[in-house]
């Protein structure tokens, strides 16, 4: 049901003007707000949809990708967050909240490697 709310939100809004950067990137932002998931700074939705466009495109994402790519993130302006270590490491309670964020991410992913965009 909130896979396919996403899907008719990015066809309704899609823009052909735009680079395949953007497209993707409209994509995950629209993903995320549709999961409850909005207000994410644009720098780390940049990262979400390199993650997206490189492993989404042949692969379901894990928790563990998606946090790597907060830790990058993260790591340019607060590198001694100390939630930036390797996913085996955190606390269960911590590692669940990147759960949200996959699930998003694998929608984004299905919207645009799934024929109805691209």
């Amino acid at each position: 049901m909130l896979f396919d709310k996403t899907r008719d939100r990015v066809i309704k809004t899609y823009n052909k003007d735009h680079n395949y950067i953007q497209q993707a990137k409209e994509v995950v932002k629209i993903s995320l707000e549709e999961h409850g998931l909005g207000g994410c700074s644009d720098d780390l939705i940049n990262f979400y949809t390199l993650l997206v466009l490189t492993e989404g495109s042949w692969t379901a994402l894990t928790d563990e990708d998606i946090h790597d790519a907060w830790s990058v993130w993260q790591n340019i302006s607060n590198p001694d967050h100390k939630s930036i270590v390797r996913f085996k490491y955190l606390e269960p309670d911590i590692k669940k909240l990147d759960a949200p964020y996959t699930n998003a991410l694998n929608d984004a992913a299905s919207i645009l490697f799934g024929g109805e965009v691209w």
